[in-house]
């Protein structure tokens, strides 16, 4: 889940009026304000997906379906016997 997709962007530039001598400062907290807003607005999905893309990682669980729930249980009565 690429950060770009969020729903909306979280920041609104005029490009008509900005000219390469012109800078902005953008405060700090109000970034981190403007993201966790943002984040908090993500399911709980959409934000396990955002956190494992910002921290390289993919969940290496497999999705759980009934019939992997059968088989597992299956194999530990045959483990238990």
């Amino acid at each position: 889940f690429p950060l770009f997709l969020l729903h909306k962007p979280l920041l609104k530039v005029d490009q008509d009026k900005m000219t390469s001598s012109s800078t902005q400062y953008i405060d700090p907290e109000t970034v981190d304000e403007l993201l966790s807003r943002d984040v908090l607005q993500l399911s709980v999905q959409e934000r396990g997906r955002v956190y494992e893309e910002i921290h390289g990682v993919t969940n290496l669980c497999p999705e759980e379906t009934p019939q992997l729930l059968e088989d597992s249980l299956e194999r530990m009565a045959q483990a238990l016997k």
